[in-house]
């Protein structure tokens, strides 16, 4: 017998099960573990008893469920290993099963499936140690009905109760985005990897663009279904450690970045009117594009790389979004503008990306960043002012000078001596850190003729890292900082410092002067011979 045959209310009921039900509503939080586990041994023995998939077993099983939902006992957490959990995963997974084979439920199986996958959120919720749920809640058999039920859901969503259905469907992905970002790295492995492909395939699909299109900028709520495509979708990818990551991310964005392109430029005429739910779904779709170095220029044409760069610099500079931005990056404002100013900090790997950048002259909107109270948009404001800075804009960046070659110093650090790195860390590929320590150490070297950057040098304790770079660098960034040594070496006080390392000195021997012929003076205090 179908689910879909069964009626709401079957002829005969659990009297063992109603009573439990009863005391659990009565009792409420007073009951202990020990009395909560007898109970639920009762119920087990009285399902195992009853006809599999029949509609007295759904109704039996609904019954406890929604007690357990209005009680809430405490003493229900600490029995996570209770044999009534695998039934309450089986009961979604068989629920789900013939939802995405048939396309719909009878209402008793639409009402039980919505109870056991809010018990199960709870349980989830209110487990601090979520490593203790996964023998039971990753189960292959239960993953892949949560996988299918995506990969139906082009159908699903035709249905007459699609909103009931696509609303489980969307909390059991948020449940195991939930999972993913409590867990321990080393335990990821494939336990989610069964899920992978349906997501891109969401992501990827015709449904994804037209729901956000759909998206009106005064939407004070998302709909289920935009939940599910724009939110929980892309925050399953941003933060799935498993394998097969790297294809998959080329795969959406070989796709979907000219479409993202037009998504944002859709809806960035409207900026100003943006509720809380545009924000969060652009936020959602920033955050992918994150992964997406030194695919921008491999996928955009030239012009579209432009508006999109263009529509990135006013989200940033929207008055209402600074406005709003908070100490700790929670709230809609904060989180959009640092994941757009992360997005920068990807495209600076890109030559054509950065030069643009450069031409759009957005000093004056990363100035304005650094002096908000949310210390990461601070920091990555400051960076992309060290990739954007000329001689020109130095003498109005007079008061951030120390915070500037503060942050040029970190970044050339961390590109010449990086650490090992995660998935959410990833590493440009060698080519792009040469290149980026190029453009730093140039930057640099354009810095250091202005004194207040030389006294911030010596402030900062950095010629020692800066000698020491010169040491490990070769080619053009070696010529760099040899050059902003050379500058920098025209005050005594770091003279004296350098005149102390004889290496560093017998390397300037090798490097001949670029200078012009009036700056090519010889400084008393150090011997500069060029071979």
């Amino acid at each position: 017998m179908n689910l879909s045959d069964h009626t709401i209310y079957p002829a005969t009921q659990s009297l063992l099960i109603n009573a439990h039900c009863s005391t659990l509503r009565r009792k409420a939080k007073n009951i202990d573990t020990q009395e909560l586990a007898a109970m639920l041994d009762d119920v087990v023995r009285e399902l195992k008893s009853t006809v599999s998939r029949s509609a007295i077993y759904f109704h039996c099983f609904n019954e406890i469920v929604l007690a357990l939902n209005s009680a809430l006992p405490a003493s229900l957490i600490p029995l996570y290993s209770h044999y009534f959990f695998v039934l309450l995963r089986n009961t979604i997974q068989v629920l789900l099963q013939e939802l995405y084979t048939r396309h719909e439920l009878n209402q008793l199986a639409t009402y039980a499936l919505r109870n056991c996958i809010l018990l199960l959120e709870h349980i989830v919720s209110q487990t601090n140690d979520v490593t203790k749920i996964l023998h039971w809640i990753t189960e292959l058999t239960f993953i892949n009905s949560v996988a299918n039920s995506l990969n139906q859901i082009e159908y699903i969503l035709k249905a007459k109760d699609s909103k009931l259905y696509i609303r489980q469907i969307t909390r059991l992905l948020n449940i195991f985005n939930s999972i993913q970002e409590r867990l321990p790295l080393n335990l990821h492995q494939n336990l989610f990897l069964p899920l992978l492909q349906p997501v891109i395939k969401c992501l990827t699909s015709s449904t994804y663009i037209q729901i956000f299109k759909d998206l009106r900028p005064n939407s004070t709520n998302l709909t289920s279904s935009q939940k599910l495509f724009l939110v929980e979708c892309p925050q399953f990818l941003t933060i799935y450690n498993g394998p097969q990551i790297e294809d998959t991310i080329e795969k959406i964005l070989e796709i979907m970045l000219p479409r993202y392109v037009f998504i944002i430029d859709l809806h960035i005429k409207t900026i100003k009117y943006w509720h809380h739910s545009v924000k969060h779904a652009m936020y959602n779709l920033l955050t992918v594009l994150v992964y997406a170095e030194s695919y921008f220029t491999l996928y955009l044409s030239n012009e579209s790389l432009q508006t999109f760069i263009n529509h990135l610099l006013r989200l940033i500079n929207e008055s209402e979004l600074v406005r709003n931005i908070q100490q700790v990056p929670n709230n809609p404002e904060t989180l959009l503008i640092d994941a757009a100013l992360q997005v920068f900090s990807v495209l600076v790997y890109e030559p054509d990306a950065l030069d643009y950048i450069k031409q759009c002259k957005a000093l004056r909107i990363f100035q304005q960043l650094v002096t908000t109270p949310c210390e990461s948009i601070v920091s990555n404001a400051y960076m992309m002012l060290v990739y954007t800075v000329d001689e020109n804009d130095i003498k109005e960046s007079q008061d951030n000078i120390s915070r500037l070659i503060y942050t040029t110093l970190n970044l050339l650090h961390k590109e010449i001596y990086p650490k090992d790195a995660t998935k959410q860390d990833a590493p440009p590929s060698s080519q792009n850190i040469n290149r980026n320590i190029i453009q730093l150490t140039e930057t640099l070297a354009s810095l250091v003729q202005y004194e207040q950057v030389k006294k911030e040098i010596i402030k900062q304790n950095a010629l020692l890292f800066l000698i020491q770079s010169s040491q490990k660098l070769s080619g053009l960034s070696k010529q760099f900082i040899l050059k902003s040594l050379w500058t920098l070496s025209f005050d005594k006080h770091i003279a004296q410092q350098i005149n102390h390392n004889s290496q560093f000195i017998h390397s300037l021997q090798n490097i001949k002067k670029s200078s012009s012929e009036s700056s090519q003076q010889t400084n008393p205090s150090i011997s500069w011979n060029e071979s």
